[in-house]
């Protein structure tokens, strides 16, 4: 059986041709070992390093939720380069955005104290979401005609404006038809040529345009099978982000990677997620990959059987869903055992008949650096708060070579 030191390496040098076969389990502890910072301190006669930044241009993105107790405040920017609010919400016959009064107080404490921070951040205004789910018929409704599409538009502009953001996020969870694919397309058309003209106008910078979207361009999951527009989203969005995580979840009777790199038995995985976007005619350049800083959990059918998709009966701590330091903290409570599965890239933890699947350090970083390898324009975290010391997004400003003297050394 491979050390984890060993298998960590193997993957560094053959992660676009080989995945690792094995997994292999880490000696039960409170939580997987962290990496050390600088990654040679202990290298015994190595002299001190410094972490080397990520190439220009690469993204760095995060989502900010607006519901959190974490202040914007408390933003670490030299891990970002682009940070989202998440969410405003359009109206469901109006189709202007709904400012309400938190968002009123928020919205201007976000750009002011990211505009104050240094190094300072690119802000951008994310619309839409998850929940509530009424919110993916407004979109529907919204784009089907170009006066609605406009009074969406331009609200959308309004707010941005008065608030100080850089840029638009579309987050449409999700197109549910092949009609409300196209009417996406138009949508991203004429926001484009409206920000364009807007800029023009005003004597302004343009503002971005990017979007959340589902992890594979083509769904067929939920629904009838339907395919994104990938040439139109290439031609008039700056970027995209896949949504890469969210694969196994306590809906599901079994236990799974959150966010598995590589699915040898299936589509789950962001290699096919990835592989699909290029396939449909999105730029390597403009896809941003997603990374996620929570974990899903269940409750074990039978404790004794607890490796990756093992029968399991309910939603486990956290009613299902822990964020990273919660990960951390309940491995730690409960001495928990820990194990890395080379196979999906992805850690999961075992302690009282409950079961634990989440990224760690050494698993974001890998993904990291796959997504620099393949020439992505970079990647973003869903979300901030959930990891409040930033141990996970610094990982981003390691290389390769420095990610491997780090397991090296270890």
């Amino acid at each position: 059986m491979a050390s984890p030191k060993l298998a960590s390496i193997a993957l560094l040098l053959t992660i676009f041709n080989l995945m690792i076969n094995t997994s292999h389990s880490v000696s039960p502890t409170s939580s997987p070992a962290p990496a050390p910072t600088p990654a040679a301190a202990r290298a015994p006669s190595a002299a001190p390093r410094q972490s080397t930044p990520s190439p220009p241009g690469i993204i760095r993105a995060a989502y900010w939720e607006s519901f959190s107790d974490f202040p914007p405040s408390a933003i670490n920017t030299s891990h970002f380069t682009h940070v989202y609010y998440a969410f405003l919400l359009p109206e469901p016959t109006t189709y202007k955005l709904n400012i309400t009064q938190s968002d009123e107080i928020l919205l201007p404490q976000f750009t002011s104290a990211l505009s104050e921070k240094n190094p300072p951040v690119k802000t951008l205004l994310s619309i839409g979401g998850a929940f509530p789910p009424s919110v993916a018929q407004v979109f529907a409704e919204m784009s089907q005609s170009t006066k609605s599409r406009a009074v969406f538009i331009w609200s959308a502009i309004r707010v941005a404006r008065k608030y100080g953001f850089d840029g638009l996020d579309i987050d449409w969870e999700y197109p549910a038809s092949e009609r409300e694919m196209r009417d996406f397309g138009r949508l991203l058309k004429q926001c484009r040529q409206t920000l364009a003209l807007e800029a023009a106008v005003m004597g302004k910078p343009r503002l971005l345009l990017t979007g959340a979207v589902y992890y594979s361009a083509r769904m067929e999951n939920s629904g009838p099978a339907r395919t994104y527009p990938g040439p139109e989203m290439n031609k008039y969005m700056d970027w995209v982000n896949p949504m890469t995580y969210d694969y196994h979840g306590s809906w599901e009777n079994f236990t799974g990677p959150n966010a598995a790199l590589f699915d040898p038995n299936g589509k789950l995985s962001t290699e096919y997620g990835i592989g699909s976007w290029l396939e449909a005619g999105v730029s390597a350049q403009k896809l941003v990959m997603g990374l996620p800083l929570y974990g899903r959990t269940w409750v074990l059918e039978d404790p004794s059987d607890h490796g990756i998709g093992s029968k399991a009966l309910a939603p486990g701590p956290g009613e299902g869903v822990l964020g990273y330091d919660a990960v951390r903290e309940w491995n730690a409570a409960n001495k928990a055992s820990v194990v890395y599965d080379g196979e999906s890239v992805s850690y999961y933890s075992v302690a009282n008949g409950s079961w634990v699947g989440y990224d760690d350090q050494m698993s974001i970083d890998l993904k990291i650096q796959y997504a620099r390898m393949k020439g992505l324009g970079g990647y973003f975290f869903w979300a901030l708060g959930q990891n409040r010391n930033f141990a996970i997004p610094k990982l981003g400003k390691l290389n390769l070579l420095s990610l491997v003297l780090t397991f090296c050394v270890r």
